[in-house]
């Protein structure tokens, strides 16, 4: 790993752990303040798969990068599977109530937040191959998380483990990938 990466684990770790004392404050102040407006486009933009394959898989396909796309792929069912499990084996409760998913008989717990997971997961690998545009891939992957605290379907600390655990599945598999 390169000190950059060992850099932004350790922040990351740092945050995450710091973030567990501000949850509860932090969703009830949120909802002193929100915005109709604000909520809405929170909501529509946070709509991650369908967003996700027009920012990350068209521009890699685009800028001939094609050998990116079966690599995202396994990256996203990876980020799905291993985000599923720890929301099954950690189980915490969401900050408003446990969602319920009717016919499958699902309890989508809270953390870590999917949606972020999978939002840095794609940035990452989308970042590695077209680093030039990594700043726009990581700015809508931290959209997403951040819209996932303002809609109260998460605390803080879910979407920073999101965010984190994200990355690293990523990095991973690239690396395997590449051997």
């Amino acid at each position: 790993m390169k000190k950059k990466q060992i850099m932004i684990i350790g922040i990351s770790i740092a945050a995450l752990v710091l973030s567990f004392f501000f949850d509860h404050f932090l969703t009830r102040a949120i909802e002193d303040v929100q915005n109709p407006l604000i909520y809405f486009l929170f909501d529509v933009g946070g709509h991650v798969i369908t967003i996700l394959l027009v920012l990350f898989i068209v521009p890699l396909y685009l800028t001939k990068k094609k050998k990116a796309v079966p690599l995202f792929v396994v990256i996203l069912i990876t980020s799905l599977v291993v985000g599923m499990i720890l929301k099954e084996v950690i189980g915490r409760d969401r900050p408003f109530d446990i969602m319920f998913i009717p016919f499958l008989h699902i309890v989508d717990y809270s953390f870590p937040s999917l949606h972020t997971l999978i939002s840095f997961s794609l940035a990452t690998v989308a970042a590695r191959f077209v680093p030039r545009y990594q700043a726009y891939w990581y700015g809508y992957a931290l959209f997403v998380g951040v819209s996932r605290v303002y809609l109260e379907a998460h605390y803080l600390s879910d979407v920073i483990a999101g965010a984190l655990i994200g990355y690293l599945i990523a990095d991973a598999v690239i690396a395997l990938w590449r051997n």
